[in-house]
């Protein structure tokens, strides 16, 4: 039950992930592919186990024939156990692989880590030259608080460490293939 109980979290925080990166979920991210390798591990173990002894007993007797109805059903039910053990291990295998793969990313992990910089100091705090604060009580309730000025020209000094996203005019991290405000990739930039 373990297997199942941490491979759905697992699994639905991977695809989350891959939509946003934050830090807060590669934490989680690695305390739950951690756990998951372990206990599949030893659920594949406990399983294989149980396939072997089964075979063994089949070998022994000279196949089904030589049980009762009894022994045959239990058999048969300690088949349907298995195989449903091997597919709550292929889950588990799967679902680790994923989490592996997600904290291996290095685009991800860059963006995540983007992403909480810009979650700490937030907006306001930003060194972002095209970032000015909104006037004061001029915004009325509900609209957007956030005033960017244009992208700096082709001429311009260009900071090689950062690209300006042209859908939203975010300033984004050089090594971000998209941008985390809008999603829009970075090579259609130019």
């Amino acid at each position: 039950m373990a297997v199942i109980g941490l491979g759905i979290p697992l699994l639905i925080l991977y695809f989350q992930y891959k939509k946003l990166q934050t830090a807060g979920k590669r934490n989680v991210i690695t305390v739950l592919t951690i756990l998951q390798t372990v206990f599949t591990s030893i659920f594949l173990l406990s399983s294989l186990a149980v396939i072997v002894r089964i075979i063994a007993a089949y070998i022994e007797n000279g196949g089904v024939s030589g049980y009762n109805i009894i022994v045959r059903v239990g058999m048969a039910v300690m088949f349907i156990y298995t195989v449903i053990c091997l597919a709550i291990n292929v889950m588990g295998i799967i679902s680790a692989v994923l989490g592996y793969k997600a904290l291996l990313n290095k685009v991800w992990t860059a963006n995540a880590a983007y992403n909480e910089r810009v979650t700490i100091f937030g907006a306001y705090g930003s060194t972002n030259p095209r970032f000015t604060p909104p006037p004061q009580n001029n915004t009325a309730p509900g609209e957007d608080n956030l005033h960017f000025t244009t992208a700096p020209q082709s001429g311009a000094a260009a900071d090689n460490s950062y690209w300006y996203c042209t859908g939203c005019g975010k300033k984004n991290n050089a090594h971000a293939k998209f941008c985390p405000a809008c999603g829009k990739n970075r090579n259609s930039q130019r």
